[in-house]
């Protein structure tokens, strides 16, 4: 009995020691000062009747050590502001989970709401989220700058929006001048742009959509990133009033809500116009130009390729075809490119562009079809791309490396474990053509060449003359594990003195291995070569069906 007790009491112990050290590993593996949902249940508590409670949830997760910034700002409104303060934190990206001060959180929601009370003119509920509270132009630093722009510049308020975009846009015509941008880093944010009195076209249009954020007009970055007639590119912006979205172009207010201003004596300047809020982005081409379409349908094999990603369209700028990298986005409001229409459908503006479609092979060769586009007004394009790699361009292929005229004669059955007989070249196949591989189970281009060459040559009806060098258990598993049992079509022989080898001119390096295998030798039934390789190659089986190509010629 005593026994008993003992082991029991021993068995406690032990689970009890193993629990402990679960703990403990659990523990361990939490980062200190990092966001745990079941560490912090008042979060879940307080975040109940939120509709963002999740997304809250697993942004202060993502948040590391910041999540208490983020946190004690959300906890600083109450009722609609914090279901604001909510959504700006789910929708923000990572880096800026990390960046977000609870002041500047709040100072955001804060003049955001002020907006919307102290001005003439009200916000429109449905724009108020993603073009006023949201704090971003573009890739600057997060830092504040609303209280800093309504103290200094509120005397620019008007009646209206537009009235107060209007005078946004004259005031920085006047004060801000243009420069080239010259470093390679994020864009500097609003305040700092403003303090310098200068910055790039980008930078001055942050400044503008900044104001018109701050005196609540919803404002989004406009651009073109490759133009059409012109060199460079072109950024501006877009203001919301009266029920539509108007062009503001910091270096030319009279132009203010002109959508031709762009083409003036460029007709074809309009390539892709991308507009972009904090977080979202779709194009508005048509807008600023007569569109036409052009449809994409990428085919492998006779069918429909999906997702085919691979292909760009270019238009001429500054002495070189530039990609419309914008070209990606959705056209606003048309859903053009969705999961019942197959293949990519860009909306361009009239102009002249090539696209280019590219594919590798499997060595890693691109081949690239390039075709010239012209769009009119209207169109409505349709391009096919055939995306099969033809043999005779997928690889620069030498079919015959060097002559081997005769044939070495060689006795296969001087091997024990050689199933049959064979004497190479008389006893070949007078009927079809035969492909020989001399490869070594050993090395990586044998492994991976080998089933390439098996699955072609069964599918082409060709005798297949396997000659392992080396181990014979280990050539036989390749062999059986890559071709099968050996039959009439397909023959294996072991060679385990390489003499095969050393006939075709294969020779060791100076650790013994025969780096030059696979060789491949394809021969026809009068016992030509039409095809000889060897060394790692990954498009073999379009080089055997180029040799094929070119011996029925």
């Amino acid at each position: 009995m005593k026994t008993n007790l003992y082991l029991y009491g021993l068995m406690i112990f032990l689970m009890a020691a193993v629990f402990s050290s679960t703990a403990s590993a659990q523990d361990e593996v939490k980062k200190e000062g990092w966001f745990y949902t079941e560490d912090n249940p008042f979060v879940e508590v307080t975040l109940r009747d939120s509709e963002f409670a999740t997304g809250v949830l697993d942004a202060l997760t993502d948040a590391g050590t910041n999540w208490t910034s983020l946190w004690d700002g959300i906890q600083s409104f109450e009722g609609d502001q914090r279901e604001d303060a909510c959504w700006m934190v789910v929708n923000m990206p990572h880096l800026d989970r990390l960046e977000m001060t609870k002041d500047i959180l709040i100072e955001h929601v804060t003049y955001a709401y002020r907006a919307r009370t102290d001005l003439p003119y009200s916000v429109p509920d449905d724009l108020f989220r993603e073009y006023i509270l949201t704090y971003r132009m573009g890739d600057e630093p997060v830092r504040p700058y609303r209280a800093l722009i309504w103290n200094e510049f509120s005397n620019l308020i008007s009646d209206t929006p537009a009235g107060t975009a209007k005078a946004i846009n004259q005031w920085v015509f006047e004060n801000m001048t243009s420069r080239e941008r010259g470093f390679f880093g994020p864009r500097p944010d609003p305040w700092s742009v403003i303090t310098a009195r200068t910055g790039t076209e980008a930078d001055i249009a942050g400044v503008a959509i900044a104001m018109c954020k701050t005196f609540g007009i919803p404002a989004r970055r406009a651009m073109i990133g490759v133009l059409g007639e012109e060199s460079g590119g072109k950024t501006w912006l877009e203001i919301y009033s009266d029920g539509e979205w108007l062009p503001l172009y910091p270096d030319s207010p009279d132009n203010f809500g002109n959508t031709g201003y762009l083409e003036t004596d460029h007709p074809h300047n309009v390539t892709v116009v991308s507009a972009a809020s904090a977080f979202t982005q779709a194009q508005v081409t048509s807008r600023y130009t007569d569109t036409g379409t052009v449809h994409f349908l990428f085919t492998q094999n006779g069918e429909p390729v999906d997702e085919f990603e691979n292909f760009c369209v270019s238009a001429w700028n500054d002495g070189a075809w530039l990609p419309l990298d914008d070209l990606w986005y959705d056209p606003e409001d048309l859903g053009l490119n969705s999961d019942e229409n197959p293949g990519f459908t860009a909306v361009l503006g009239d102009g002249f562009y090539i696209a280019q479609v590219g594919v590798r092979n499997p060595r890693g060769d691109a081949y690239v079809q390039t075709m010239p586009v012209m769009v009119n007004s209207g169109d409505a394009i349709e391009l096919e791309f055939n995306l099969d790699i033809p043999a005779s361009e997928s690889t620069p292929l030498e079919l015959v490396l060097r002559t081997l005229d005769p044939l070495p004669v060689i006795d296969l059955n001087y091997a024990a474990e050689t199933p049959a007989p064979f004497n190479f070249p008389a006893d070949l196949s007078t009927s079809n053509l035969t492909c020989v591989v001399i490869f070594d189970p050993a090395s990586e281009p044998s492994i991976r060449m080998l089933p390439m060459i098996s699955e072609w040559c069964v599918s082409h009806n060709t005798t297949l003359l396997g000659i392992g060098i080396g181990d014979f258990a280990t050539c036989q598993t390749l062999w059986s594990e890559t071709v099968g049992t050996s039959t009439t079509s397909a023959q294996f022989f072991h060679d385990p003195n390489s003499t095969i080898a050393t006939a075709f001119g294969q020779t060791p390096d100076e650790q013994g291995v025969y780096s030059r295998l696979p060789m491949v030798l394809f021969i026809t039934p009068n016992r030509e070569i039409i095809y000889l390789k060897d060394g790692f190659d990954l498009s073999v089986a379009d080089g055997l069906s180029r040799a094929v190509e070119l011996n029925s010629q």
